[in-house]
């Protein structure tokens, strides 16, 4: 039974080339076998396991992780920090959906860490929101409004800085460029990133924080996949024409992110100037459905 059961790497199993069954000559072998994936969950409760593989040496598989070593490129300086969410992966919507940590996908991660060491080094606080004219007029007021209620509270004292620290941040002002999309994440506090390791296989999930033309791509591969499952807001129902003058009708759904001209296109679809099928690939988020046929 044991030869039988099992996942196995072999080839003895498989069928001829003629389509006929081999026989079964010799026993499976320890080279041969084959593990399951570890679909590394992202959890905080930390799991990994020791496997002894091939020669001796160890693997480590990781059940569950929520932390690893993200490297910052333009700024050659890395930091550990927890992974917040899977968002996108290219190869598997599936992985996706239950947040299934795995090389190349792409994760958001807590941009605190680094908000704090760009602190440090520029003397520069990332992220910070900027209030609007009417926002901080009525700030304004409360606080003055505050002031004859109650004495405010002190604020916490900031430590003061050598003279030799400061020259050291002031000459770094002048290489400092910080990219427009990394400062609108630093804002949301997540960093967009991508898993560069193997969790199964060494136990970490360890990156880089994505920047330049390839966070512009992730962006826009994430915001198509959200504007898909945006709600649907209008409903139409029309008569297309199929086969030999049979009439279906078809009703469109789109969504409320779509500025397209609808009644031209069903009005279109109707004369027979547009097939049906142009429906979906036409509308952003636009699904046709046959209700009835004649």
């Amino acid at each position: 039974l044991d030869s039988v059961l099992g996942i196995s790497r072999d080839s003895i199993h498989k069928r001829r080339a003629t389509g006929g069954k081999q026989k079964q000559w010799r026993k499976k072998r320890k080279y041969e076998m084959g593990r399951q994936p570890a679909n590394t969950k992202l959890s905080s409760n930390k799991t990994v396991r020791r496997i002894r593989v091939r020669g001796g040496n160890v693997k480590w598989r990781a059940l569950r992780l929520d932390t690893g070593n993200y490297s910052w490129g333009s700024e050659a300086v890395t930091r550990k920090t927890r992974v917040l969410d899977v968002v996108y992966n290219a190869s598997n919507n599936e992985l996706v959906r239950t947040k299934t940590l795995v090389k190349s996908a792409i994760v958001q991660v807590d941009a605190a860490p680094f908000k704090q060491w760009y602190l440090q080094h520029y003397g520069v606080e990332v992220g910070r929101k900027k209030k609007n004219a009417s926002t901080a007029a009525a700030a304004k007021k409360d606080g003055e409004e505050g002031e004859e209620a109650a004495p405010a509270a002190a604020a916490p004292e900031e430590t003061k800085k050598s003279n030799h620290v400061l020259r050291k941040i002031e000459s770094r002002q002048e290489g400092r460029s910080l990219d427009s999309h990394i400062e609108d994440q630093f804002a949301s506090g997540r960093l967009l990133a991508c898993i560069s390791s193997r969790p199964g296989q060494c136990g970490r999930a360890d990156g880089y924080i994505l920047e330049g033309k390839e966070l512009e791509f992730y962006q826009k591969k994430i915001q198509k996949k959200k504007g898909k499952d945006t709600y649907v807001n209008k409903v139409f129902v029309c008569s297309v024409g199929h086969g030999l003058g049979h009439l279906a009708k078809m009703a469109v759904f789109v969504s409320e992110s779509d500025d397209t001209d609808y009644e031209g296109l069903l009005g279109g679809i109707q004369r027979g100037c547009l097939p049906a099928q142009a429906m979906p690939c036409m509308l952003t988020g636009a699904h046709v459905f046959s209700l009835e046929s004649n």
